[in-house]
């Protein structure tokens, strides 16, 4: 068996899968010898084997002797992380092929990015360096938001030295997108105790990233980048953090952004305060062609907030930004409905107090608005 065990040619010899997993069982065997050399040795090989060694580790986890149980849960993550670059590169390679078995959270990804190659190619930038996390969240999803908010935490308290310009270099890539794709799950919303100030703390080490301009309108900007984004956008409702989300999305002049706009501001379960900076923080986005995606938030009566202005109480109700917001997407000015509170340079401001109005100019500028879409008409 010593020489069977060390004889490193054996692997070359080997002409089936099945010949290399029956030695790996013979080597776990060997991972309870009474000899340290013998051990060490048989863990050496198991190493080299790879993700061959899978099924001889996961069986050996559970094995009476406690050396060899030991060893194989030591042993049993290398084997996993050759297994996934195996199941990536089949990925990359023939995207034609049945999706790898055991690449964490592929259907998910697949669903909110696409099957193109950029988003394949994200993808296994993401599972190579962010695996296990991805791995834990898909295992156990009524851990999945303690997880998640775990993982925030650990990056926001690495960035707590330095100058700011140096924090935005201290998140990867790969910390991003993993921001962006786990925040875009459910199950990651739920079972925290986070507050949501910390989380909208957290949330800006990510969105202040120097990747974050870049994957959005920069140099790695695509449609899978943009995708990822977005779906996590729909998600965000801490009205700070979806006000920065649509803000960045305005700024890449990102015209995808607007049906998500739409969504979270129809979403009657979002907090006025989301649901109003959906929109004014992706005015700028609008256009002529969003004008029938706008016409049902422009009977929405729902309030936004008030303010009190030369001893006259004005308040701003989700119809009125609706409606500033069509009455700019179509060339026309603001002033001329009665939004006295803007002035040229103002419009996509994300405060709700320039689209405050009281009932009478409110009315009259429905009635203006009804009127100027039935001369369109004609």
């Amino acid at each position: 068996m010593f020489a069977t065990l060390f004889l490193s040619t054996f692997l070359l010899a080997a002409d089936t899968e099945t010949e290399v997993r029956e030695h790996a069982f013979e080597l776990v065997a060997q991972l309870g010898h009474k000899s340290f050399k013998f051990r060490e040795k048989a863990s050496d090989e198991i190493g080299r084997i790879g993700s061959a060694a899978l099924e001889p580790l996961r069986k050996g986890i559970v094995h009476p002797d406690t050396e060899i149980a030991e060893r194989c849960r030591k042993l049993l993550p290398h084997a996993l992380d050759c297994r996934m670059r195996e199941q990536i590169e089949v990925f990359l390679a023939k995207p034609e092929c049945p999706l790898p078995a055991d690449l964490p959270a592929i259907q998910r990804w697949l669903k909110v990015v696409g099957t193109g190659k950029e988003s394949r190619e994200l993808y296994a930038l993401l599972v190579r360096e962010q695996r296990r996390i991805l791995v834990e969240v898909e295992q156990s999803p009524e851990k999945a938001g303690d997880r998640y908010y775990a993982f925030c935490a650990d990056v926001y308290s690495r960035t707590r030295i330095g100058t700011v310009e140096s924090r935005k270099e201290i998140v990867s890539y790969s910390d991003l997108i993993l921001f962006l794709f786990l925040g875009s799950d459910p199950n990651c919303r739920k079972g925290s105790s986070t507050s949501t100030s910390t989380a909208c703390l957290q949330a800006n080490v990510f969105l202040n990233s120097s990747y974050t301009t870049a994957m959005l309108s920069g140099a790695t900007a695509n449609d899978a980048t943009k995708k990822i984004f977005l779906s996590w956008l729909e998600q965000e409702r801490y009205h700070q953090t979806a006000r920065r989300g649509f803000q960045l999305a305005a700024s890449a002049e990102m015209k995808e952004a607007v049906p998500v706009a739409i969504r979270v501001a129809s979403d009657p379960t979002a907090l006025q305060t989301v649901r109003s900076y959906a929109l004014l923080g992706s005015a700028r986005l609008f256009g002529p062609e969003h004008i029938k995606l706008l016409e049902p938030l422009m009977e929405d009566k729902t309030p936004v907030g008030r303010i009190a202005a030369n001893a006259d109480s004005l308040r701003t109700e989700m119809r009125d930004i609706a409606l500033g917001i069509a009455i700019h997407a179509t060339g026309q000015k603001a002033a001329d409905y009665g939004y006295d509170r803007f002035r040229d340079n103002q419009f996509g401001t994300t405060s709700y107090y320039y689209y405050a109005m009281n009932d009478a100019k409110r009315e009259a500028a429905l009635k203006m608005w009804s009127e100027w879409v039935a001369k369109q008409k004609k």
